[in-house]
């Protein structure tokens, strides 16, 4: 299963968008960012499956929860 990370900038928005997405039917972890990707010090992800992550992406951004990118993980 190829996964996806959707960066945000703090352990919260992280958690909260993990639960937003469970509620709509999309798995996913909380995961810390190692020092390379993180922004600015410090960041969270999102963990998912590639192949939901454009429709979380389109949930996160209905629900006006702030996200800076969506990148596939290696």
């Amino acid at each position: 299963m190829n996964r996806c990370l959707i960066t945000l900038p703090s352990l919260t928005l992280a958690q909260k968008a993990r639960s937003l997405l469970q509620a709509n039917g999309i798995a996913s972890s909380v995961e810390r960012l190692s020092p390379e990707r993180a922004e600015k010090g410090c960041g969270w992800g999102i963990v998912l499956s590639c192949a939901l992550a454009q429709q979380a992406v389109r949930v996160l951004e209905l629900s006006n929860l702030p996200y800076r990118k969506l990148e596939p993980l290696r």
